[in-house]
């Protein structure tokens, strides 16, 4: 992580997701263009060369979550959600804004991890996995929070 302003942090990506950035804009066009099969194939190929990356476990997650797969959309959000947590020191009361460019892929991995329990019926778990969100979003911790400690994420 890396402190951008006072008390605002954002996001300190592997040196290979930006290597492989062409690759996954182009698999994200493809998904865009309306063929979710071989967007699918390009992020995987994408994961080959950048396994922790959370922009292609989040499109991924995506492209499951748009085929009401939740047990894989939860895999793939569940995995890049692991990824930003562990980044975040346990204890965590700073901000980690939405908006930042850095930050995105955690809270998209978030958002679809929520979506993804919803639809898995564990709506508990993605209501607690929200108000995580929130309260690393605006830096308030809430009773019982620990970053470090996350809900049902699913197998990672």
């Amino acid at each position: 992580m890396r402190e951008y302003a006072p008390g605002c942090f954002e996001l300190i990506h592997p040196r290979d997701v930006m290597e492989v950035e062409l690759d996954y804009e182009d698999a994200i066009e493809l998904w865009k263009a309306g063929d979710p099969e071989s967007a699918r194939d390009a992020l995987r190929y994408v994961l080959s060369a950048s396994r922790d990356n959370l922009w292609v476990h989040s499109a991924l997650g995506g492209i499951a979550l748009e085929s009401r797969d939740f047990a894989l959309a939860r895999g793939h959000y569940g995995y890049a959600f692991e990824l930003g947590i562990r980044a975040i020191p346990r204890g965590f009361q700073s901000r980690l804004p939405r908006d930042r460019a850095a930050n995105r892929p955690f809270y998209e991995a978030l958002e679809g991890l929520a979506k993804s329990l919803d639809g898995l019926g564990k709506s508990q778990d993605a209501q607690a996995l929200r108000a995580e969100g929130r309260s690393l979003e605006t830096g308030t911790p809430r009773a019982g929070s620990d970053p470090g400690a996350s809900p049902d994420a699913g197998p990672v």
